[in-house]
């Protein structure tokens, strides 16, 4: 009797499985709830619920509400009888165990890549695998985007240089994924160079373009106030006119009370040329052979 009960169960436990498999394809859930997911293995169904209420598993014949107490992952046995009615079997809160898949991706221009398994079943089991996807040792399991490798792209478009007034119009692409863009480059701004006085007005040259402006009134222009170095030199010049030969030693000028010391790089003096550095501007003191002495910039 022992013997006949356990084949019996057996036999049953057999049919179970290979109803469940036979039918899974009929089965659907109805879901009044909202994100219910139901999931067939080889020989189960579970339903995994966000909360308490009622779902409804039905086939083309027979519908049956499962209420649940509580969010969890529940075991659904499901079994066709032999006039082909569906018979709940089974039914109580499991763990389902995960089944990790590898979902790893490379980074792109844009976007970030992983090292990374995923459980196919829910969303909670991942982790990061270093080294799955890109066999560095140094992996963490993230990689950063690449960023774009962006070159000219005459294809795209004829470039427009930018001018002294007009920003230009520069065509791109990226060597990698092809993604195309525009920039504008701004306008250079002109590159104003005196080029004269009328005793009335100062005039100036773009080099880049060659447009021509009016600058300040005469008397304030470059020509009429030379840069502020020549000044000095032109006040060193009359002060080096009071200079006694010969030179024995180092030669201090005072201009504006700044003083200008020369002295011979050679250690040696005479008639030698004598040297100063001021404020990053050299200048040389040079005795002429009629023994003119006259300074000038280095």
């Amino acid at each position: 009797m022992m013997r006949q009960k356990l084949v019996t169960t057996l036999c049953a436990v057999a049919m179970l499985a290979v109803a469940i498999q036979a039918m899974a394809a009929n089965v659907k859930v109805v879901d009044s709830m909202g994100g219910v997911t139901l999931t067939s293995t080889a020989d189960s169904w579970y339903v995994d619920v966000p909360g308490a209420g009622t779902v409804t598993l039905k086939d083309n014949k027979k519908t049956f509400d499962l209420t649940f107490d509580e969010a969890d992952n529940y075991f659904v046995g499901l079994q066709k009888g032999f006039t082909g009615q569906l018979k709940l079997v089974g039914f109580e809160s499991v763990v389902i165990p995960h089944d990790y898949v590898d979902v790893s991706r490379p980074a792109t221009c844009t976007e970030y890549g992983y090292c990374m398994m995923s459980c196919q079943y829910c969303d909670g089991g991942w982790f990061y695998a270093p080294g799955l996807l890109c066999g560095d040792p140094e992996c963490t399991g993230v990689h950063e985007p690449l960023g774009h490798n962006w070159v000219r792209a005459p294809e795209w478009g004829v470039d427009i240089e930018p001018t002294c007034t007009e920003s230009g119009v520069w065509y791109w692409t990226c060597e990698t994924c092809e993604t195309w863009g525009v920039t504008y480059p701004d306008a250079l701004d002109h590159a104003w160079t005196f080029s004269g006085c009328d005793g009335e007005f100062s005039y100036f040259v773009c080099d880049l373009c060659d447009a021509e402006d009016f600058g300040p009134p005469c008397g304030d222009c470059p020509l009429c106030h030379p840069p502020a170095e020549e000044t000095i030199v032109q006040k060193l010049n009359e002060l080096a006119q009071g200079i006694t030969l010969p030179i024995t030693g180092p030669v201090t000028l005072i201009v504006d009370d700044v003083e200008f010391v020369f002295v011979s790089n050679s250690g040696n003096y005479g008639n030698n040329t004598l040297h100063c550095t001021k404020d990053g501007v050299k200048y040389k003191l040079v005795i002429g052979g009629d023994g003119a002495i006259s300074v000038v910039l280095a």
